[in-house]
């Protein structure tokens, strides 16, 4: 197998949307990303096969996981369960990562459409 090592600077990041801009390394079990999302910014509900760990670094927001809200700011981290329901707000910028499980394919093959009709708020 191949080591590779990534540097984030140096990977150029995908604008989604006005408010979401992610990078993504892909390797053979797992999708890694970084996510600078804009104060306002809510993603729709959506689920998929893999599990989901997100680090908020910088920031407000929140997650509806089935019908439970989970409020996360710098330094949260929280699970998310393979298939669960869930849709975010942030109410704040926010940076934040996420570490998937088996990998995002819907990513892969640019059929993430929940996040990029993901809508902003004007302030």
């Amino acid at each position: 197998m191949e080591i590779k090592i990534f540097r984030l600077n140096n990977i150029e990041g995908e604008k989604l949307t006005e408010g979401i801009q992610r990078k993504a390394v892909f390797s053979e079990k797992a999708t890694f990303a970084q996510f600078n999302i804009k104060k306002g910014t809510h993603v729709p509900t959506h689920n998929h096969v893999s599990e989901q760990i997100t680090y908020v670094i910088k920031g407000k927001m929140r997650f509806k996981i089935y019908d439970k809200i989970y409020n996360l700011s710098d330094n949260d981290l929280i699970v998310i369960p393979s298939n669960a329901p869930h849709e975010a707000w942030f109410d704040e910028d926010t940076l934040e990562i996420d570490f998937f499980t088996p990998p995002r394919e819907d990513w892969l093959e640019k059929k993430d459409d929940y996040l990029r009709k993901s809508q902003t708020e004007k302030s």
